[in-house]
């Protein structure tokens, strides 16, 4: 737990507990009756909680927002409620196959993988939006005229990647990112990220910066938004960015884990440069995350010729195995979770959120200004969902200093008494 200062007018006593959990949406077998499944197993061991059959032969990503996760499942996206571990809803892609899903502002946005076989001309469903709540269609943009593979959303705009075809090799992709304002859903404008055709890969948002994963042409290009400026360098590693689902996690400011070369490691964006080679040596396919509440891996390695020699494995970082978890078929996609439990009744809407919260992003002070009477207490968790602070209850003026925590994504927790909770995210620079 962090130390931090925090100043406010009343204080009593109260705490938020919270559930630690591994969930791990397995694939299935293309063509085959083992389809997707949704599981659960507690990190500090037990049993394996199936938790939904998924009527798809492929995972694409999961996404973690608050209390629900969200999964792309090809031709399908489902709503699940952490609390519970439940269905909430699902609805049709309504585009040849996911690849890529984010939450922002009451939507969920996801990228489409490849257009129709055969389809002649632009197609228009590459980046679609859904209402967060109920899964609703909302919009789609046409202007992408080429696959959403990945995407980052800072400030109400969407940044998507965007490569020409391939007919010789990376040298003539010229990668570009698309620019969405999402309170119009309108195309801005296109930002050419290099000069010498690089690709765009997969990409990371640190603060105000965007890192794009460059895996054909071993590149890292950065592009700062607050005056759109952009670099692309080589890097001296084999980057082996998934192609789809988690493959980045955050270290510390400026370092992330990352697959490359020989398995997992850290790697310096900002210095373009190797923190810790092959923390963890993985051979074959794999998909991995971050367990920060033990300080470990969960690894999922996975034998396509033969799935029943899957394994789930944990490493601690030093790369030993020292634990393992229960795996099914084409386990692809993984989230480390954080429940909330005890008495809470509701989430509120976004429209009824009675606080201030700012400067965000922010950098050393966060303050709170609660605007409507009754007594809070408040949480901060990161976007892997681990707690980082607690408080008892609270009202009108308070600050929390923010300094010591990793730059990265942050909710803020507000509970009144009647059990309703009231987040808003915000950024740590």
């Amino acid at each position: 737990m962090h130390r931090f200062l925090f100043i406010f007018l009343f204080i009593s006593f109260y705490f938020i507990s919270s559930a630690q959990d591994l969930v791990v949406i397995n694939g299935g077998v293309f063509g085959t009756s083992e389809y997707a499944n949704f599981t659960s197993q507690s990190l500090t061991g037990g049993n394996l909680s199936a938790i939904d059959t998924i009527y798809t032969n492929s995972i694409q990503d999961v996404v973690i927002d608050g209390q629900y996760a969200f999964v792309a499942a090809q031709d399908s996206i489902i709503k699940y409620d952490l609390t519970n571990m439940s269905r909430v809803s699902s609805v049709a892609f309504g585009a040849e196959s996911t690849i890529k899903l984010a939450v922002s502002n009451g939507y969920v946005l996801a990228g489409n993988w490849y257009a129709p076989w055969g389809a002649v001309g632009p197609y228009p469903n590459h980046f679609r939006v859904f209402n967060s709540t109920d899964l609703s269609f909302v919009d789609s943009i046409p202007a992408i005229s080429k696959p959403a593979k990945d995407f980052v959303v800072h400030n109400n705009y969407a940044y998507i990647a965007q490569n020409n075809a391939q007919t010789a090799g990376f040298g003539d992709t010229l990668g570009y990112l698309a620019v969405v304002d999402l309170t119009n859903m309108s195309l801005v404008r296109m930002d050419t990220l290099s000069n010498n055709g690089d690709e765009i890969g997969r990409m990371i948002l640190e603060g105000d910066v965007i890192y794009t994963l460059n895996g054909v042409s071993n590149t890292i290009s950065s592009y700062d938004l607050t005056n759109q400026t952009f670099s692309t360098q080589a890097t001296s590693v084999d980057l082996k960015p998934k192609s789809y689902g988690p493959t980045a996690f955050n270290a510390s400011s400026g370092v992330w884990y990352i697959p490359f070369d020989n398995g997992v490691g850290t790697y310096d964006f900002a210095n373009n440069a190797v923190v810790n080679a092959d923390i963890v040596t993985i051979s074959g396919s794999f998909a991995f995350a971050l367990d920060t509440f033990n300080n470990r891996f969960a690894v999922s390695h996975i034998d396509y010729l033969n799935q029943n020699n899957n394994q789930g494995v944990y490493y601690n970082m030093t790369g030993d195995s020292v634990a393992s978890f229960i795996v099914g078929f084409s386990p692809e996609a993984m989230a480390v979770v954080s429940s909330i439990v005890g008495s809470v009744n509701a989430f509120a809407s976004q429209q009824e959120v009675p606080y201030k919260l700012y400067p965000n992003p922010v950098s050393d002070f966060l303050t709170i200004d609660i605007q409507s009477n009754g007594f809070f207490s408040a949480a901060i968790y990161h976007i892997n969902g681990q707690r980082v602070w607690e408080a008892t209850e609270l009202n009108a003026t308070s600050v929390v200093s923010v300094e010591s925590l990793t730059a990265g994504v942050y909710t803020f927790v507000l509970k009144n008494k009647d059990g309703s909770l009231y987040t808003q995210r915000f950024i740590k620079q």
